[in-house]
């Protein structure tokens, strides 16, 4: 025993264990692969939501409008100089900001009367287009209390107290033009459609209400700087290109055409604030104008009586040439002089003093009164009879070019703030696409639900790997310096002969050998792999110092009873008397596999209360005879160190050739390291994917030091690589047994010769 050990112990030094932190593309690839019913399965759940999620959102409708603004024109006609000043050029971020306002989108909210909300009651899961739009007439109802479809309801006037707004109140149709309006389940009021009622502080006028009895909807009045907010952030106002002067107005919403309604208010209410805005610089001039005409006109007056007074009491005086020449210089200046004193009181209130405009301005005037002192000084080198005749036909010559001037300007801005057209126009009245929706993109939506299920159902089978780490490769398994003596391949047959329902039907039936896949599909790949394992034992019990053969493994739920029967099968097929233990008193199954009575087995004999001879129970395989496992004791450790479970062993070697034992797992309890002292052969089951290498190095080391030599492991429920990424032994091969009948052949050879 100590030199076995040796041996083992030598040969795992000489093959150690390989761990590869490297991550290996083909390796991930056939992870996925394996998974890919998962995986697809996955997206296609997920598509579905998609679908569903699409198809239930309510489609949104986008109302588009375009607006041109041109260069605005100066306030001022028949002012040349003033209207110069003044031209300035609209910029698009400013009336971006204004179409955007309070003063737009209130008004908006005013004249549409969009503080007033009613919302149908619709019935859950029926988009809202089911009753838009229908030119029909009213649908049948569905349900009482829903909206049918082609409602027509219209709700002018709403008014409640301060305390009841943004509150929902139900409008209910009670049928013969008459409704109720609820609050929670108290009826506020009743009134009749076309009759304004007023009680509790709420005043409602219904002008229509079309629809079956008992139809509901959900009327509120909502504050308006909400609603006015709520617009704002649904109106999107853009530039279309850079300084082109186009703006481009859009607005969603599920209802196309109230975008479309709603858009186009904005459009022409804007429009008329801007011809308002545009005219009343005309107003202001115009004001200004008129308050400075009949000072004009009075000081006219005067100056024309005293010219005439002083002609009277001199006598008829006339001007001189000279005088005249200079009379007309001193008019076109103070004519100058006075245009831009009417100018003074606008330039101060656009421009600061530092305003170069204000200062050519000032500069200008400064210039005119200069010539004025030096005409002035020529003046008094005149007679004086001519200079007081000169200043008062100036006085009457310059207030009256003035008063004219004055007259023309007022006619001018009258029939400009008639006639003002603003700098804005509209290109492209608002319109939706009553047919087209904009939202939801359903194939988008699909399309990312399906990639977004792809990516989930990848990364689960990834991570599901990675914290699994079971082994995948025999090749690991060997590198620990333990011989893999074969892959048993997955078997879906046997899980199908394995469920309750062809388990009950078995047992209905008696068939004691139902259930094993040896005897149910014998050419089946994963049976054709345990006969490579029976061949592999014939050499390794050779040297054998008894013909005991414990199965065990690292831990439960890794097949190590399916490997035990049906290598049990396979070894009596070969014509050896084999019984096979359920030595596993703790969870045995072995039972099951022939359709036994869990009781009357190995624990029962060990506790003496049945004979050798009555545990052995027949499995209808010739050569095979069944040990189940038994009633569970409450001690099973301590059955098996028992010196009754040696005799029974040493009597069972006496009459069998073979003597296969199921062992509990190595790291779940103690009992294979007890069983595996009394035997001479000892096979390892780990299965594929589930048992890690770490686990399996544990169970070898538990052995090797309890002297119990491993002769072979035999890897089961080995999966197909989809990529051929792997390490498989005789997988993949497809071929199969079939019975040659002698006798058919003779009859047909005896008809060939009858024909011929």
């Amino acid at each position: 025993m100590e030199k076995k050990s040796r041996m083992n112990e030598e040969q795992t030094k000489a093959h150690p264990t390989q761990h590869d932190d490297e991550i290996d593309l083909m390796a991930l690839y056939a992870k996925i692969m394996e998974r890919k019913s998962t995986i697809i399965f996955t997206v296609i759940g997920f598509a579905i939501i998609g679908i569903l999620y699409a198809k239930f959102q309510p489609s949104i409708y986008r109302a588009e409008a375009l607006l041109q603004i041109e260069s605005k024109q100066g306030g001022m006609p028949g002012l040349d100089d003033l209207d110069m000043l003044f031209s300035t050029e609209s910029e698009a971020v400013t009336e971006i900001e204004i179409i955007k306002s309070k003063m737009v989108i209130g008004e908006v909210v005013d004249t549409l009367q969009l503080d007033i909300t009613l919302t149908p009651k619709i019935v859950p899961f029926f988009s809202e287009q089911y009753y838009q739009y229908n030119d029909f007439g009213l649908k049948p109802l569905i349900l009482e209390g829903y909206v049918a479809g082609g409602e027509v309801v219209n709700v002018t006037q709403f008014d409640v107290p301060s305390q009841f707004m943004d509150t929902e109140f139900r409008l209910v149709n009670t049928g013969s033009k008459s409704y109720e309006l609820h609050l929670d389940d108290e009826i506020v009021l009743r009134g009749q459609v076309g009759e304004l009622v007023q009680q509790s502080g709420i005043v409602l006028f219904v002008q229509s209400f079309k629809a079956h009895p008992y139809t509901e909807y959900l009327l509120e009045r909502v504050t308006r700087l909400k609603m006015i907010n709520e617009i704002t952030e649904s109106l999107m106002v853009s530039e279309k290109g850079k300084q082109s002067g186009i703006l481009t107005l859009s607005f969603e919403s599920a209802d196309a055409k109230y975008a479309e309604t709603l858009l186009q208010s904005v459009a022409e209410i804007y429009v008329r604030k801007n011809v308002n805005r545009n005219a009343a610089e005309a107003s202001r001039s115009l004001a200004f104008l008129e308050y400075r005409l009949p000072e004009i006109e009075a000081e006219l007056t005067t100056a024309e009586a005293r010219l005439n007074d002083y002609q009277v009491s001199a006598e008829s005086v006339n001007i001189l040439s000279e005088t005249e020449a200079l009379l007309t210089q001193m008019v076109a200046i103070e004519e100058k002089i006075s245009e831009l004193q009417l100018q003074e009181i606008e330039i101060q209130r656009r421009f600061t003093s530092t305003h170069p405009n204000y200062v050519a301005f000032v500069s200008q005037m400064a210039e005119l009164q200069a010539r004025k002192d030096s005409f002035n000084k020529q003046i008094r080198s005149l007679p004086k009879t001519q200079q007081e005749l000169l200043r008062l036909r100036r006085d009457v010559e310059v207030n009256t070019q003035i008063y004219t001037q004055l007259l023309n300007s007022i006619q001018e801005l009258n029939i400009l703030k008639a006639g003002t057209i603003g700098n804005v126009r509209i290109i492209d009245n608002a319109m939706a696409n009553f047919y087209e929706p904009v939202k939801p993109k359903r194939v988008l939506i699909v399309v990312l639900a399906s990639m977004l299920g792809g990516m989930l159902a990848v990364a689960y089978v990834l991570v599901r790997s990675f914290i699994r780490h079971g082994v995948e490769n025999p090749q690991d398994i060997e590198n620990m310096g333990l011989a893999v003596l074969a892959a048993v391949p997955h078997s879906p047959f046997q899980e199908e002969l394995m469920t309750k329902k062809l388990f009950l039907k078995n047992k209905a039936k008696a068939d004691t050998r139902a259930n094993l896949l040896a005897i149910e599909k014998p050419t089946d790949i994963a049976v054709e792999s345990i006969r490579s394992v029976r061949t592999s034992l014939h050499f390794a019990m050779i040297e054998s110092q008894n013909n005991r053969i414990m199965v065990t493994g690292p831990s439960p739920g890794i097949g190590k009873s399916f490997i035990s029967v049906n290598l049990a099968v396979t070894l009596a097929e070969a014509g050896k008397k084999v019984v096979v233990i359920d030595a596993d008193m703790r969870k045995g199954t072995i039972y099951k596999y022939f359709n036994l009575e869990k009781s009357n087995g190995l624990s029962d004999y060990l506790v003496g209360d049945v004979t050798y001879e009555s545990i052995q129970s027949a499995s209808g395989v010739e050569n095979l005879t069944v040990i189940g496992s038994g009633t569970f004791p409450p001690n099973p450790s301590e059955l098996l160190m028992s010196q009754r479970f040696s005799e029974f062993l040493d009597k069972l070697s006496e009459d069998f050739d073979l003597v296969l034992i199921d062992s509990p797992p190595v790291m779940a309890v103690t009992d294979a390291i007890i069983i595996g002292q009394l035997t001479g052969t000892n096979l390892i089951v780990c299965r594929y994917g589930v048992n890690p290498i770490k686990e399996i190095e544990v169970t070898a080391t538990r052995l090797d030091r309890a002297d119990i030599h491993i002769n072979g492991v035999v890897f089961n429920a080995m999966e197909q690589q989809k990529s051929g990424y792997g390490y498989g032994y005789g997988y993949g091969y497809g071929y199969g047994y079939y019975t040659y009948d002698y006798e058919s052949e003779n009859n047909k050879d005896k008809k060939k010769k009858k024909r011929s």
